[in-house]
């Protein structure tokens, strides 16, 4: 079976990964973005024309209690477009979670010995005082799950997501007690907001204030206005919602697979984090531009000990001299 000439195309724009926005026809692009160049790459290969369409609520989908869904995953489902990109990485049917735990002496033994290492290398540097007095102090900011979900308990930090994502339900089937707190304080709270680089500036500018989602979107537009975290609640995978009744989803998952096994997808892929890392390091060799010297306030602690110390070596000396004149 000929695979069709046009294919309509649902999209929301998410920077960093989809950049939507429109020509001076008013037509619907991807101007930038992962998925700008495989979507080239893909019909390139199946030699087809594409029109992107944008949900009226520019959300990737919700389900309903009438079992309808919202965003690109609704448009599919009445078949107004042909496929939609979506993010793949839990399914909206299933709420259960898995965790592989070792199930050897070696596997104890080599996350034994690997917990000690880490320990012992960071508890090393830290007691080095050089460490911390090379630069002046900074306040401290969240950086992984645990400290997020103790600082939303405490009611000092809020933590938003993209509406119409799936990641609230992700969270509340998880294994673990804080990242279960996390997506339920969303839920409860209503912490979402629409998927752009504005909204999620503002929020920044509040301050208290987390955002959940995609890396490359911090990476490429907040890597200079705020702390990304190396911490990760789970890794996603992009796949196509094909409406029912498509006639070549077989020979779509056949291309599909070939582009993927090629690595023309990890291509396109690398050089967008390419671009996105090179920016970030430009982003923090500017930010050392506007550090000021160390003051006296900054190294106050410091001389504060060394003067204790020093004063209490001193009594220790005079005593040690009284004491032996003492017992002449």
């Amino acid at each position: 079976m000929k695979f069709p000439a046009k294919i309509r195309i649902a999209v929301t724009s998410i920077k960093g990964v989809c950049d939507v926005t429109h020509d001076s026809d008013g037509r619907v692009i991807i101007a930038d973005g992962i998925e700008a160049e495989f979507l080239q790459i893909l019909s390139t290969v199946l030699k087809f024309k594409y029109e992107l369409i944008i949900p009226e609520d520019r959300q990737w989908g919700t389900k309903q209690p009438d079992g309808n869904w919202t965003g690109m995953i609704g448009l599919v489902q009445h078949k107004k477009p042909t496929w939609a990109t979506i993010f793949w990485g839990f399914p909206h049917a299933f709420k259960w979670a898995m965790t592989i735990s070792p199930s050897g002496r070696s596997d104890y033994f080599l996350l034994g010995s690997w917990i000690f290492g880490i320990s012992f290398l960071s508890r090393s540097y830290t007691a080095v005082l050089l460490s911390f007095l090379t630069l002046a102090l900074k306040d401290s900011v969240i950086r992984d799950a645990p400290a997020l979900s103790k600082a939303i308990s405490g009611g000092t930090y809020r933590c938003f997501t993209f509406r119409g994502a799936w990641i609230t339900h992700a969270l509340e089937a998880s294994g673990k007690e804080a990242t279960r707190l996390i997506g339920k304080a969303m839920d409860d709270n209503d912490w979402f907001i629409k998927p752009s680089i504005e909204g999620v500036g503002d929020l920044m500018d509040e301050g208290n204030t987390a955002v959940i989602a995609m890396k490359p979107f911090f990476a490429d537009h907040f890597a200079d206005r705020a702390a990304i975290s190396e911490d990760y609640f789970f890794i996603t995978q992009l796949a196509l919602a094909v409406r029912r009744g498509f006639c070549c989803k077989e020979y779509l998952n056949r291309k599909i697979n070939t582009i993927v096994a090629a690595g023309l997808y990890e291509k396109c892929s690398n050089h967008y984090n390419f671009r996105a890392r090179l920016k970030l390091g430009q982003n923090r060799m500017q930010g050392f531009d506007h550090i000021n010297p160390l003051s006296v306030q900054d190294l106050s602690g410091a001389f504060l000990l060394l003067s204790l110390g020093l004063s209490f070596s001193v009594v220790v000396f005079v005593l040690e001299i009284l004491r032996i004149r003492l017992l002449k």
